[in-house]
């Protein structure tokens, strides 16, 4: 199957590039493509193609970023004229404006798809819901001022342990993780050409604290009372003193509380290792391209990672004079593991990796 790269703008394709990196990733909604292209004097393509042009990524047919081009950025040496043409999908201006919703508060209960809905629903984005579950309707809901629609978004679905993506078409979709398989599995030796590994335990704390308040209305009066909102979990690897404190979101319950606090534990113990491997083209053995998203089994006998079952986070395709690679960064996982336990326990390990 084809891989080539293509931008459509309008009704016109764009093909030739002479190198390309096209970025996508369940950790933020904004996707990204960078593409460059040795050009001449006569017929250049910074006429054509401008900053703000609505376009399409392809490889091959498939389309795999629709959204804007950011920038253009010629650049002339000797005889040599070189063009580079950056951008990101639509919910890229999810992440640099500001949400702003009026009000700004939903004060009554409000579904998770509904809330998201109503915050891309200015930028003419849709919503897409693949979870298996959105939780319980969010009983109080406020932006803080100038947030962007992205910073909200995370934020309500982290509540819910729900992850909000974007797909090809760049509207936002809430799934899970890991709800497809990939097809090939990935073994240093076989298909791993390189692969690095980080473990690294700086945003990781022994004790996790999440405190609030809740008010309620009092005897029909008018009178309300406060109710303090406290939860506590703790991550037994972390040997040292080293506690977080973290504010509860508005309309906390002691429940909701722990459950954050745990959450917080959990997913940072998770994902503070993480492997890059870097593999030879970018189609898997069934002509299906790598994927964000997908559960992989792993194998890096060096790394003493054996026979793991982990999530592509992110996956970049990367084109230049070494040909077509493409990196793929791993995580465990529990990583983003729905209702997460109130204490992280020791894993098993079969190295530092930490994968069990």
């Amino acid at each position: 199957m084809s891989t080539e790269v293509s931008i459509i703008i309008g009704s016109q394709k764009f093909t030739g590039w002479t190198s390309a990196s096209i970025r996508r990733s369940i950790e933020t909604l904004a996707n990204t493509f960078q593409l460059g292209l040795l050009d001449v004097w006569e017929d250049s393509l910074e006429y054509r193609i401008k900053p703000g042009d609505a376009c399409k990524v392809k490889i091959g047919e498939e389309t795999v970023i629709t959204g804007f081009i950011d920038s253009i950025a010629p650049d002339i040496s000797g005889e040599d004229y070189t063009i580079s043409v950056s951008g990101r999908c639509k919910c890229g201006d999810l992440v640099d404006c500001s949400a702003m919703n009026s009000p700004g508060s939903w004060n009554r209960p409000v579904g998770l798809q509904k809330l998201v809905y109503e915050l891309v629903k200015p930028f003419g984005l849709r919503v897409h819901n693949k979870a298996e579950t959105l939780g319980e309707d969010i009983k109080n809901f406020s932006l803080d001022s100038g947030q962007s629609p992205f910073d909200a978004i995370r934020q309500a679905c982290e509540m819910r342990a729900v992850l909000a993506i974007s797909n090809t078409d760049g509207d936002i979709v809430l799934t899970n993780v890991g709800r497809t398989r990939s097809h090939d599995a990935l073994a240093y030796g076989y298909n791993i050409i390189q692969a690095s590994a980080k473990y690294d335990f700086a945003d990781r704390f022994s004790q996790y604290t999440v405190k609030g308040s809740s008010s309620s209305d009092g005897d029909g009066w008018g009178s309300k009372s406060t109710t303090s909102i406290s939860g506590v979990a703790n991550d037994s690897e972390i040997k040292r003193y080293r506690p977080k404190l973290l504010i509860a979101d508005s309309g906390a319950t002691n429940k909701t509380a722990n459950t954050r606090a745990a959450w917080e534990a959990h997913v940072r113990a998770a994902r503070s290792a993480e492997i890059v491997v870097t593999i030879a083209g970018w189609r898997q053995s069934n002509g299906s391209l790598w994927r964000e998203n997908e559960l992989v089994l792993v194998d890096v006998a060096p790394l003493r990672i054996n026979q793991a079952e982990m999530l592509i986070a992110q996956v970049s395709y990367i084109y230049d004079d070494n040909g077509e690679i493409v990196e793929l960064l791993l995580r465990r996982p529990d990583a983003y593991a729905p209702n997460p336990p109130k204490k992280v326990k020791q894993q098993k390990k079969t190295g530092i990796a930490g994968w069990e």
